[in-house]
């Protein structure tokens, strides 16, 4: 349940307010330039700003409407300045439990409360949305000094006087007649849409769908899965879908021909989206994944945008034409170092509540820089047009990774950090012998080959029976892309009349699908062909004469 008011306030305190959206620290105090208060400081959030009341009591219903609602909803309404701007809106924000702060006496503010009173009773406000020339002028608003907020200047052309001429026209002046300075004023639902729909028209910007990945279900997931004639754990599912709707990233472990990738490709076709898709390596840097300075063709330094603002930029681009987006799939994840790759990612999304996740305001800065010059590709243009009006990451944008199993040292290399983003799902073969061989069966009917013919189904039968009796005596899960690849591999040895006997065939065809993802040990091999021998001696035979074992 939520809450919606307006807060209302002098314009010239709303622009000093705004100096500090997008850094983590506070400005030094406008009456006496003293230093922000401790207690200010470590609640401060990069994308919250200050503000306060003089009345307590004001405070107290705030405090009371956030405690009853869990989300206040706000409407940031700027008083008009004579001859310069109309009253009006001029962004939108929320106030939870943990931006309440209470008594706080410092005189932040240039403009004291008519009353003669302070502004003492202060909270902060997460900002959603703004005037853009206010997004796009944060450095403009820091790099004027102090006397340049004198409202004594406003009506010469000096001072704030400019900045707020250029947000005028885009101050929405629909609002509440009743609105005090420095108040607030419960409004209704529907009242706050109107004006947050009329304010995003008249700043050309396109509210996000929230929660986007509502409609994914279990149902539309299942339905693809058995399309292409997968296998997957219901339970794996369950909780695939439950984790990208409840704003979680993917991180998918398991044993090589696990279907990892492939159910990344089921998830992009069970939302409408498109499968961007990158592979990690041990040389990749921020540059690889975020993007950042590159030497052009022409010698220049260049912005460009690495694998994760590309796939942004192109879910920024289909949620435009068709209300579509992108699923991004990062393939071993773990080759990567972490250090050197995930720091900004882990800025952008600091948890699993995508309300939280934002562009960083160093990177669009950075990229800004470039901008100027012309020194940016068209992805990373598209981007920091975006983000300067709305610095919001879409709400639907989701990553999924992967992750060999047996490289489990990687998840505790990043520990909490990673968990909180990523819901961590292990890919396992089959459990029992049906589900297993109803999936073969499956994909080779997807090749184009009979599966009523005998001779088919006994191979499908005979190649999941090996593979099966090998996960046990090897003790490794062996991917049911292997068991596929060997029943395929047989069954066109078989067809080609190279080997006239099926379980000759299946035998020769798990040499060259198993052995090779396994590596030499010692005196385990003797142990292993002991229990193989007797049923088979083709593959039993071929370990022997290589001893190889445990590699996946």
């Amino acid at each position: 349940m939520t809450g919606f008011v307006v807060i209302a306030g002098d314009a010239v305190n709303w622009f000093w307010s705004f100096r500090d959206f997008g850094v983590k620290g506070l400005s030094r105090a406008y009456v006496d330039d003293s230093n922000p208060p401790k207690e200010l400081l470590a609640k401060k959030v990069n994308n919250w700003i200050l503000w306060g009341f003089h009345s307590k009591r004001d405070y107290d219903i705030l405090a009371d409407l956030v405690r009853k609602h869990g989300v206040l909803n706000v409407v940031l309404v700027a008083n008009a300045v004579s001859g310069v701007s109309k009253r009006g809106v001029i962004g939108f924000g929320r106030v939870t439990e943990n931006m309440l702060v209470s008594r706080v006496p410092w005189d932040y503010w240039p403009i004291p409360p008519r009353s003669g009173r302070r502004w003492d009773w202060k909270f902060y406000i997460e900002v959603e949305y703004a005037v853009p020339k206010i997004v796009q002028g944060l450095d403009v608003l820091r790099s004027l000094g102090k006397e340049k907020f004198d409202r004594r200047l406003l009506g010469s052309g000096l001072g704030l006087e400019r900045f707020i001429r250029e947000c005028a026209p885009y101050i929405l002046t629909l609002i509440p007649s009743n609105v005090t300075q420095g108040s607030k004023f419960v409004i209704g639902e529907d009242e706050y849409g109107m004006l947050k729909e009329l304010a995003l028209k008249l700043w050309g910007i396109a509210e996000e769908k929230r929660l986007g990945l509502r409609e994914l279900d279990l149902n539309s997931v299942l339905k693809v899965v058995e399309n292409y004639g997968l296998y997957y754990s219901r339970d794996v599912l369950v909780a695939t879908v439950a984790a990208l709707r409840s704003g979680k990233h993917l991180l998918l472990m398991g044993a090589p021909a696990t279907g990892k990738s492939m159910l990344a490709k089921v998830l992009a076709e069970a939302l409408g989206f498109e499968l961007y898709a990158c592979t990690a390596s041990s040389a990749w840097t921020r540059y690889d994944f975020i993007g950042g300075p590159v030497l052009g063709e022409n010698g220049r330094l260049e912005w460009r945008s690495g694998h994760l603002l590309r796939a942004l930029a192109r879910h920024l681009e289909l949620k435009k034409e068709s209300e579509s987006g992108v699923l991004l799939l990062v393939e071993e994840l773990n080759r990567a170092e972490a250090d050197k790759v995930l720091a900004e990612f882990f800025t952008m999304f600091p948890s699993s509540n995508p309300e939280e996740w934002r562009f960083p305001e160093g990177l669009i800065r950075e990229i800004r820089s470039f901008k100027e010059r012309g020194a940016v590709d068209e992805d990373t243009a598209k981007l920091l047009e975006y983000f300067e009006k709305n610095n919001r990451i879409p709400e639907d944008f989701r990553i999924v990774a992967t992750v060999n199993t047996f490289d489990r040292a990687f998840l505790f290399t990043l520990g909490y950090a990673l968990q909180r983003r990523f819901v961590v799902l292990e890919l396992l073969p089959p459990e029992s012998r049906e589900e297993e061989l109803k999936a073969v069966i499956a994909q080779l009917k997807r090749k184009g080959i009979d599966v009523e013919k005998e001779e088919t189904k006994m191979i499908a039968e005979e190649t999941v029976d090996l593979i099966r009796t090998l996960r046990d005596t090897i003790e490794r899960p062996l991917g049911l892309g292997i068991t596929v690849d060997t029943a395929i591999l047989a069954y066109e040895m078989v067809k080609s009349k190279g080997v006239s006997d099926i379980k000759e065939a299946i035998q020769k065809a798990a040499v060259c699908t198993v052995l090779p993802q396994l590596e030499l040990v010692g005196e385990e091999v003797g142990e292993i062909v002991g229990k193989l021998k007797e049923k088979y001696e083709v593959v039993a035979e071929e370990i022997r004469r290589i001893g190889v074992f445990r590699r996946i």
